[in-house]
């Protein structure tokens, strides 16, 4: 379920009393952010907020405020007196994501879940980071209705000595450069090259480095003790421009809140069973609602899909 309107209005109003608070809409809910710095977010009514110095440090002195020391908790429920009392509503588990690593298997598989058909859509710097954002992802989105489109839309947040290169061959005009409009929400999105985006292999980040002839450092140093150092690394293609970015850690928010790392490979084999699901409904009454992602991947025997895909005539 999506944070409905009012509680979208709501939430900065009670933040109104402090200073360098943003917040960007994303997938139907709110990314938080304060100072630049990515702190939580809003999700399905409740605000969630980082455990962290750049976050509990500020937000828990407000009246109502509520962490718990693990990972990300609810701050300020859909239900229940904020202003004045203590916060009400069901307790929430979170487990410390930031201490929980992805193993090179989980990143594979996000990887694809990415690359195959997605797009990147947005990016951000801050203090403590960088963060880079992708549709079309072959994770399966819970949030949604039960005939809507699941395909994913997913944030990747970098930080602790974290570093952002962006690449492309253009040969631009004009004081604002395309990662500038891009990031400003000037241009709407960039399709990655399928299978052309990779997690953690430091010989493929320096092979996108070298595809292009303009290098443009955004955060940090790209070079290669940047990239030796790093624990984890995304590099990636897309159509005319590419990207190299990394960190000490890694955080991967989706609209249901952070993922943790066993949550990839179970997103990824759910989305495959609502993708047979969604072809061998497809132009029944029982239909789900068009996914363009799904229509993109295309099932060898529509009847019958087994995940084997042809080119349609």
């Amino acid at each position: 379920m999506a944070s409905s309107r009012r509680y979208l209005g709501f939430v900065p109003d009670q933040l109104s009393s402090l200073q360098d608070v943003s917040c960007r809409a994303m997938m139907g809910e709110y990314i938080l952010y304060y100072q630049g710095k990515l702190v939580g977010g809003a999700y399905d009514d409740r605000l969630m907020v980082e455990a962290a110095a750049s976050a509990g440090c500020w937000l828990c002195r407000g009246p109502g405020a509520e962490t718990h020391g693990r990972g990300y908790a609810p701050l300020i429920p859909g239900r229940g007196k904020v202003a004045g009392g203590p916060a009400q509503g069901p307790a929430m588990e979170y487990t410390d994501l930031r201490r929980q690593t992805m193993d090179e298997e989980t990143l594979g598989i996000l990887a694809d879940a990415i690359s195959e058909v997605g797009v990147w859509q947005w990016w951000q710097t801050g203090e403590d980071g960088v963060q880079l954002e992708f549709g079309g992802v072959m994770l399966y989105d819970e949030t949604k209705g039960e005939k809507a489109p699941h395909s994913g839309t997913i944030a990747l947040h970098f930080r602790g000595n974290a570093f952002a290169v962006f690449l492309d061959d253009l040969a631009e005009e004009g004081e604002k450069k395309w990662y500038e409009r891009f990031r400003d929400d000037e241009i709407g999105y960039y399709p990655v090259e399928t299978f052309s985006l990779c997690f953690d292999d430091v010989a493929f980040a320096k092979t996108v480095l070298d595809s292009c002839r303009n290098r443009m450092q955004i955060l940090g140093s790209g070079g290669e003790t940047a990239l030796a150092s790093a624990k984890h690394i995304l590099a990636g293609k897309c159509e005319g421009v590419g990207f190299v970015a990394g960190g000490e850690e890694l955080t991967v928010i989706g609209r249901k809140g952070v993922y943790a790392p066993e949550e990839i490979a179970a997103g990824s084999k759910r989305w495959w069973a609502y993708w047979r699901d969604y072809w061998r409904l497809r132009r029944t009454r029982e239909a789900y609602e068009k996914d363009w992602v799904c229509e993109a991947t295309i099932p060898a025997d529509r009847d019958n899909p087994t995940g084997n895909w042809f080119e349609e005539e």
